[in-house]
């Protein structure tokens, strides 16, 4: 076959003139036959394509892909190395933080920020600690290796958009989307410094000079301005950027600081003398930028996808990355520069790596994406399959393509070279496979006996078999030399995605959509094993050509490596984790130590066959790779993607000395009686096609939390309320309170007003915030806790002058006296209350018995509104009646029994969590003839349950009292006489009149 195609390309010319240039005599020769060669009539079917040459790489030191992490469809927030760069630490789109092995790839554990809703985020330089700033206004701390957050920071009133940290990891600077800037100590979590209205709009990056002098930031407003340490006083405002600051970065040394924006510049500039040096023009608007850990070397990524490394102090780009790896949002370099990490915007994080590349050349000539390579079993000749209907074939070697076949309506699937290379067989999704002449492209034989299409072909290794596999669940053994089939059966539940022989020919294998991949006997046809361990639909399969072993791909993203030795029914598979999407083909190396692998996360990977090593990543591109191919001597790779491109790799010459898989090869003692179904001890899964993600890869890392005493720096510490910093907040609220229409600033008061109450728990404006805030939401547990606690605050009438404070106690009253009033609603009145919604409707709502039959105790009055953070106000907002119930119980006795304030880090409670649940009863106390008023025919008793503290209720107007207690003994005392000891059982309504 090969000399064949050597003599015909004699014939056309073109390959002597390109192949001949070696004096001045052939090259004129080579010229003329080229002119004759562009007259020749285009074949039919065989042509000869000689002048589709290679794409050779001249640069071999480069940036390679070579890992591709798969978080979800929508942009990835950010990604970064670890401090170590042994993980890769990435903040999605659904606000979760996510947390990779950076070597394999392998997700180690997803930390859920659930109501936080993370949207920037950062790393302490210590390695273990993420900071996120989130939605719900607040910066939390995490610690990477486990799921919880280690600590909270509030002070901003709008969602998080930038955040920063020194070198030292002492102190925090954090921004937000109405411009304010707050710097916070980070060894005792306390507010520093704040700074509103910093930039108009969102801040959208930050940076500390490295010696800590100043810091900076940057604006939706393209400025980008300077600020004093610790003060956050103004020092210069730079003004030259058009558009949007994205980032912000200073030279390793500190004197100068580099300025990226969406106008497509990057500024440096001399900050102490308060001058721009330079102007780089990008030409694109910057997404991505990032400054090298030594000179002005640095990474940028643009909107259109290209990342390129620059010099900055040229202002010339020096190579790039990748020309098109899709739409950023971030890059970044390791520790070392030598690798780059980007999060993009199609869901995907991808690395590139700084090192010697294996590429070689481009095959060109297809039109579409390449689906199918196979190269011959002797020399260099490589055959290919397209979805642009064509096969052809190339001389890898001279990087020419000799033959290409149009092959009409027969569009194939899948396409393999015959023993000899002298014929070659194609799957077609017209329902046959057919038998072709590789030097005249003349179909022999057409094999159609499938009711579907033909997904995938294989010659027998010695005899004129073919194998065929289909959509219709079944395969089939074809005597080639009368078209005739075999043997057929219908094998799987879903279609048969690839079929193999062996290297001896002794057995082969089917692969199908029913994750299911089975054994069976040739010549046969007894099915010898099942092989269930694939989550998803196994799409390639690969026989060790040494040793009795099967590798099988699957969309589940998972290889598996099968010993076909005995014990059968013990063997459990080695599985390959590492690639992050659909792992599309498979094939060994020719002494069956490596396997190569290839996937649509856009990587090729090699794996010792022995151990399942993950040796390296090989190539890594900007599109899903879809085929490879090994040739005759293991020297070349042929991978093909979602492009018309082939790329030719060279063999890596410098991977460790492999093992050889020694088993001995029992295939031919298998018996086909007793069927044996081997699995990997996985659950049955949907047959979807969509890539999930595998619980089990969620587990926690096999490493020891932090201690608390290393957390310690992180934690958060109990502080004492700065008067600038609660004034600041007060003033706000008082300008939120004059809104005439709450409705469209109802979240951020109620937020403000319990910042306000974390630090003057007595202030009655924020109470009244909160009653206004909670009516609008129909949250009227929160809204009768706030009444209640009000009657002990006080209004600082220097800085609320948003309404009379007559009015406002008045207000209060009302609530507490004639809304929440029991009174009324035992003479008859329903407990419902008609009010006004945001967009203008009336309501009537029901008032919960929470809210009726709770009472506080003065003691917990009285603590709320004297010590800070007594209690936080933020788990009793939108909770269930009975959860509100059962919180309230347990922070009474918490509060009254004498505990500390809670430290600023302690997270509030969230809907779904619950503390112990408290079983009641309904106590009814007549204290009207015991003539102990304390105000308006009110009474004065205490209450003790077992030997807990005493606790002091007021009676209402009419000298009663209906509670919801928890149940227990009781103790009574009215005035200063213990009057009774009762009983209150479980949903027991019990009347105590006391005269």
């Amino acid at each position: 076959m090969f000399s064949a195609l050597l003599h015909d390309n004699d014939r056309t010319g073109i390959n002597v003139a390109l192949g001949l240039i070696f004096s001045k005599r052939t090259i004129f020769l080579g010229l003329a036959l080229l002119v004759l060669f562009l007259y020749v009539p285009e074949l039919p079917m065989a042509q000869d394509q000689g002048t589709e040459k290679t794409t050779e790489s001249e640069d071999k030191i480069n940036y390679l892909l070579t890992q591709t992490l798969r978080l979800g469809e929508n942009p990835v927030r950010e990604a970064f190395f670890s401090a170590d760069s042994m993980q890769i630490i990435a903040l999605g789109h659904n606000h979760n933080i996510e947390i990779f092995q950076s070597q394999t790839g392998k997700r180690q554990r997803v930390i859920p920020t659930q109501e936080h809703q993370a949207l920037t985020m950062i790393l302490h330089p210590g390695g273990r600690v993420a900071v996120t700033g989130g939605r719900d206004d607040t910066v939390r701390l995490w610690d990477t290796s486990s799921t919880l957050a280690q600590g909270v920071l509030r002070g901003h009133l709008d969602d998080l958009s930038s955040l920063s940290m020194d070198t030292s990891g002492d102190l925090l600077l954090s921004g937000s989307l109405d411009g304010t800037l707050i710097l916070w100590n980070m060894k005792n979590q306390e507010l520093i410094s704040t700074r509103e209205e910093a930039h108009k709009g969102e801040i959208s990056s930050l940076v500390f000079q490295p010696s800590g002098i100043l810091a900076v930031s940057a604006g939706q407003d393209g400025k980008v301005k300077l600020w004093s340490l610790p003060e956050l006083e103004p020092i210069h405002s730079f003004s030259k950027h058009r558009k949007r600051v994205t980032h912000t970065k200073f030279t390793v040394r500190g004197d100068k600081l580099l300025t990226s924006s969406m106008d497509g510049t990057i500024g440096i500039w001399d900050w102490e003398k308060k001058r721009q040096l330079n102007e780089v023009a990008v030409k694109q608007p910057i997404s991505g930028f990032d400054l090298a850990p030594e000179g002005l070397e640095g990474v940028v990524a643009t909107k259109r996808g290209a990342i390129r490394i620059w010099d900055f102090e040229k202002g010339i780009p020096l190579r790039d990355v990748q020309a098109n790896a899709g739409e950023l949002e971030h890059v970044h370099f390791d520790s070392s520069g030598g690798r780059v990490i980007g999060a993009l915007a199609d869901g995907h994080v991808q690395v590139w790596e700084l090192g010697d590349s294996l590429y070689l050349k481009s095959l060109k000539g297809h039109e579409r994406s390449v689906e199918s390579l196979d190269f011959a079993q002797e020399g260099n000749y490589l055959i290919s399959s397209s979805s642009d209907k064509s096969v052809r074939i190339w001389d890898v070697e001279k990087g020419l393509q000799v033959r290409s076949y149009d092959l009409g309506n027969h569009r194939v699937q899948s396409v393999r070279f015959g023993p000899a290379a002298e014929t070659f067989a194609t799957a077609g999704s017209d329902s046959s496979a057919g038998i072709w002449d590789t030097e005249s492209g003349q179909r022999l034989k057409t094999l159609a006996n499938h009711k579907g299409k033909v997904n995938s072909v294989d010659f027998h290794p010695h005899e004129k078999v073919l194998l065929s596999g289909g959509s219709d669940r079944q395969w089939m053994l074809w005597d080639l030399e009368n078209e005739t089939v075999i043997l057929k059966n219908l094998a799987h539940e879903d279609q048969i995605m690839q079929v193999r022989f062996s290297e001896n020919g002794k057995m082969f294998a089917t692969a199908g959509s029913d994750r299911v991949v089975h054994l069976w006997n040739y010549p046969g046809g007894e099915r010898l094993l099942s092989l269930k361990g694939h989550r998803k639909a196994v799409v390639a399969i690969a026989f060790n050509p040494k040793t009795p072993m099967l590798a099988t791909a699957s969309q589940d993203m998972s290889i598996l490596l099968w010993d076909l030795n005995e014990p059968l029914s013990l063997r459990q598979p080695k599985r390959l984790e590492g690639h992050n999407y659909i792992v599309s083909g498979l094939d060994f190396t020719i002494d069956g130590k490596a396997l190569l692998s290839v996937s649509r996360d856009k990587t090729a990977r090699l794996w010792e066959s022995a151990s399942g090593k993950m040796l390296r990543i090989i190539h890594g591109e900007n599109r899903a790779l879809l085929s490879a191919s090994m040739n005759f001597d293991n020297t070349l790779i042929a991978v093909s993607n979602l492009g018309p491109e082939i790329k030719i790799l060279s063999y890596p010459d410098d991977l460790p000395k492999l093992i050889s898989v020694e088993l001995p090869d029992n295939s031919t003692g298998m018996e086909s009686e007793e069927t044996e179904t081997i699995s990997a001890g996985v659950t049955e899964a949907s047959n979807e096609n969509e890539t999930s993600v595998d619980e089990g890869d969620l587990t926690e890392a096999e490493k020891k939390p932090l201690t608390r005493e290393q957390l310690q720096v992180y934690m958060t510490e109990p502080k004492k309320a700065k008067s600038k910093r609660h004034e600041g907040l007060q003033q706000k609220l008082n300008l939120m309170l004059k809104e005439q229409d709450s409705c469209d600033v109802k979240d951020h008061m109620k937020k403000l007003a319990m910042m306000v109450l974390d630090l003057k728990p007595n202030d009655l404006a924020a109470y009244h915030a909160l009653i206004k805030a909670g009516a609008l939401m129909g949250d009227f547990n929160l809204v009768n806790l706030a009444a209640q606690v009000s009657s002990m605050a006080t209004l600082d009438t220097k800085l609320y002058d948003y309404q009379k404070e007559n009015d406002i106690t008045g207000l209060m009253a009302s609530w507490r006296e004639e809304v929440f009033n029991p009174v009324y609603h035992r003479g008859g009145a329903n407990a419902r209350l008609r009010i006004k919604d945001c967009e203008g409707n009336e309501k009537t709502l029901n008032i919960p018995d929470s809210a009726l039959y709770v009472r506080l105790p003065q003691e917990f009055l009285d603590k709320l509104t004297t010590v800070p953070k007594i209690i936080e106000f933020r788990d009793f907002s939108d909770i269930s009646n009975e959860e509100f119930r059962n919180r309230i119980y347990h922070e009474t006795e918490r509060v009254i029994s004498g505990t500390t304030p809670y430290p600023t880090s302690r997270l509030p409670l969230q809907k779904t969590d619950q503390v112990p649940n408290h079983e009641t009863g309904l106590l009814m106390l007549d204290l009207k003839a015991a003539k102990v008023w304390k105000d308006r025919g009110r009474s004065e008793f205490q209450l003790r349950q077992g030997k807990k503290t005493w606790q002091t209720f007021i009676t209402d107007g009419d000298g009663m009292a209906v509670m919801q207690l928890p149940i227990g003994k009781y103790y009574i005392r009215v005035g200063a006489f213990l009057e009774k000891t009762f009983f209150l059982g479980k949903d027991k309504e019990l009347k105590l009149n006391i005269r």
